[in-house]
């Protein structure tokens, strides 16, 4: 932990207020679910996307839908799954926007790519778009002016492990690997062995963005994860207010996927709420889910 403090412009103070693991139904216990969306509305009903995944499997993910059921989240099974990881929801232009991680085998290894469904519907979503082979963490949020912003995450060659890009579309329709390969680098103070990538945005202002994503190292075979905020200023293409939010030590003690993985926290999405907190949905160790209620980060 102390070597992730001196490289980033951490959070000072603790910043969770409280935290829960999410209880979901439906699903047999031999599944986890870990790395969650963010939670949503739809006809007035609370609904979240999940990934879910035996223990023991490895790029063997479905995304499912679950819907609020009381103190739980119970499987939505009209919902066909989807064979992706790491799902994450957005709204634009009045429809709802899926997005996850497609990983295929071949030859031993593993190669993947960011897809995209949207629909006026959770049971209508349409396959429009593919990111490039090779790159995760692609995601969109709709602009004052009613273009669309598009974060990006190169890696492998100049890029090292991963870098953030940076492009502004005139619509969902120019969404595809060309255009995203077009974005620019932002600066983002990434130090040797780092990587990185956006998880969430949310739009502030005509000229800024509230942005969720993550930074991460390895220490031998173990991976290290944290959850970070920023702002982002569309027209300076700047970074703000860089800050970790919290620690795996902040939250409650649970098996991981791996003892590799006990560091990592995989950050969903954010609801800000109408007071001065916020509600972050993250991923534990690749095997649980928690929503954890912290001050607004923005």
């Amino acid at each position: 932990m102390k070597y992730f403090r001196q490289i980033i412009n951490f959070c000072k103070e603790n910043s969770v207020l409280s935290s829960r693991k999410l209880k979901f139904l439906g699903v047999s216990n031999k599944f986890d679910i870990y790395n969650p969306s963010s939670a949503f509305e739809f006809k007035g009903k609370e609904y979240i996307f999940g990934r879910v995944e035996k223990r023991k499997d490895w790029a063997n993910s479905r995304i499912m839908l679950f819907r609020k059921e009381g103190f739980g989240w119970r499987r939505v099974r009209r919902f066909k799954p989807l064979k992706l990881e790491d799902p994450f929801i957005s709204e634009i232009s009045g429809e709802f926007v899926l997005g996850g991680v497609f990983v295929k085998k071949s030859s031993g290894k593993l190669d993947f790519k960011t897809v995209f469904y949207k629909g006026n519907s959770l049971f209508s979503l349409k396959k429009f778009a593919e990111g490039p082979w090779g790159m995760k963490d692609i995601r969109l949020i709709e602009l004052s002016d009613g273009k669309i912003g598009v974060f990006t995450r190169p890696q492998e060659g100049k890029y090292r492990l991963g870098k953030v890009g940076f492009i502004i579309l005139d619509s969902l329709n120019k969404l595809n690997e060309s255009e995203i390969n077009k974005a620019k680098l932002i600066k983002f103070p990434f130090k040797k062995g780092e990587w990185g990538g956006v998880n969430d945005v949310v739009l502030l202002s005509k000229t800024f963005l509230g942005v969720i994503g993550h930074v991460a190292y390895s220490k031998g075979k173990t991976k290290f994860y944290y959850p970070v905020s920023f702002k982002f200023n569309i027209k300076t293409r700047k970074i703000s207010k860089l800050k970790v939010l919290f620690y795996r030590s902040d939250l409650p003690f649970g098996l991981p996927k791996n003892r590799f993985l006990y560091p990592v926290i995989f950050p969903g999405g954010i609801i800000r709420e109408s007071g001065r907190n916020a509600r972050l949905y993250v991923g534990l160790g690749d095997s649980k889910s928690y929503e954890v209620l912290i001050k607004n980060p923005f």
